[in-house]
């Protein structure tokens, strides 16, 4: 299950590092990276519903269809992810009571990022100057409903050299913080 992740890049312009810690020691959450012939860094986060080995067997199921999707066309853009992957989630998933929140994003050289999420917790941007701008879903989770929401829209936001980028499951809002504190969103 793990080597579906991809490695953490720590050089060049565009990298990224992440954590995984599932609670049942595996679980249902993909961090899948695909770079584009232009430069441009491809990162969908997918969180299927549920823990254990059934998370991660449909975890490995929408691995295979991202696999496809960027083999097939590796220009793809964040909403046409999302798209793709709300079809396949319904058709595959849904039948069977599953479902998965997502964010696809796309970080181009030019330091513009496109991003699509899918009734995914909000992502935040931290500036360089420490301001915190939250990137909220425009849609519903994948599988929910037969077609695609009409609201399911890509946006753009304008990264700067010191920007990060912060993107978690549902599952980070449940550890404590040095207080005991919830963390929530």
């Amino acid at each position: 299950h793990e080597a579906l992740f991809p490695k953490p890049r720590a050089s060049g312009a565009i990298r990224f590092s992440y954590r995984d810690a599932p609670r049942l020691g595996i679980g249902g959450d993909l961090l899948a990276a695909h770079e584009s012939p232009d430069g441009s860094l491809n990162l969908i986060l997918l969180d299927v519903a549920g823990d254990g080995i059934a998370a991660a067997l449909t975890v490995h199921r929408l691995h295979g269809e991202i696999e496809r999707l960027f083999a097939e066309k590796p220009h793809m853009r964040p909403r046409d992810v999302i798209e793709a992957l709300d079809s396949y989630a319904y058709v595959t998933l849904a039948p069977h009571g599953g479902l998965a929140t997502g964010v696809a994003m796309r970080v181009e050289a030019n330091g513009a990022m496109r991003w699509c999420g899918a009734g995914h917790p909000p992502a935040f941007v931290r500036q360089g100057d420490g301001t915190v701008r939250p990137l909220r879903s425009s849609t519903w989770p994948l599988g929910a409903w037969e077609e695609v929401c009409d609201e399911c829209e890509e946006r753009i936001e304008a990264l700067e050299a010191d920007d990060v980028v912060i993107a978690h499951s549902d599952g980070a809002c449940d550890w404590r913080n040095g207080q005991g504190e919830w963390l929530g969103y």
